[in-house]
């Protein structure tokens, strides 16, 4: 381990004048319902984007931005257009750039999103499987999938210490993963024994409050944590 921030991952917030702060998953499911997740998606990704500029400028020279992506907005035809238009306007090299799919999302129309990740991936962009472990996908089909990165669902962490069934998901996972040449990112990491345990099994990266809480970008000294971390 380095302890070193590597990435964050860019969440959506919306607070309203009326209702204070409005459920995210409730929002996405509208904007799906209501056809804005394109546009929505497109904001966000642009957002990310700018902000990681930014905090080039400012000295996190490596450092990669994480974007989820909804299921109707991987499926989109114009998906990968939009990306190109995005990282032209924004002049960020695609290396600094992770889309992350649920993995249950990765199981849809598993050919088409095969496809969809190759060309991603000659873009130059890196592509992630978030939730995993919670879906219940085929494992042959990720020696297909061009992926860079498994994230270990939260729900595993959690138990990790005294749960041996977790602890046996998560030893799958990393070694899988490993033998793959596949990356790993444990989430919803909080405490300093769920680390360790994490760092014995050999998982590569860690995400979650034990670096920090989400905060707002004006908020993130760019040399010592970033939103949302993953810390190797």
């Amino acid at each position: 381990y380095t302890n070193k921030i590597i990435a964050s991952e860019a969440l959506l917030r919306w607070s309203n004048t009326d209702y204070g702060q409005i459920a995210i998953p409730y929002v996405i499911e509208l904007a799906e319902k209501n056809g804005d997740i394109i546009e929505i998606g497109k904001y966000v990704l642009e957002t990310a984007c700018i902000q990681n500029n930014k905090w080039h400028a400012e000295g996190l020279k490596e450092h990669v931005i994480s974007v989820n992506v909804s299921p109707l907005q991987f499926e989109d035809s114009r998906f990968l257009d939009i990306v190109c238009e995005v990282l032209e306007r924004t002049k960020m090299d695609p290396k600094y750039l992770e889309i992350e799919i649920t993995e249950t999302n990765a199981m849809l129309k598993v050919e088409e999103k095969i496809e969809k990740m190759r060309r991603s991936k000659e873009m130059g962009i890196k592509i992630d499987i978030d939730d995993f472990g919670t879906g219940y996908s085929s494992l042959s089909y990720f020696t297909k999938f061009p992926i860079d990165t498994l994230k270990i669902d939260k729900s595993f962490i959690g138990g990790i210490l005294d749960k041996d069934n977790a602890k046996s998901i998560v030893i799958m996972i990393v070694n899988m993963s490993r033998s793959m040449d596949i990356s790993t990112t444990a989430e919803g990491v909080e405490t300093i024994e769920q680390f360790e345990m994490l760092r014995s099994i050999g998982a590569e990266k860690i995400q979650g409050y034990l670096i920090s809480r989400p905060v707002t970008a004006e908020f993130v000294p760019c040399t010592q944590m970033a939103v949302e971390p993953q810390g190797e």
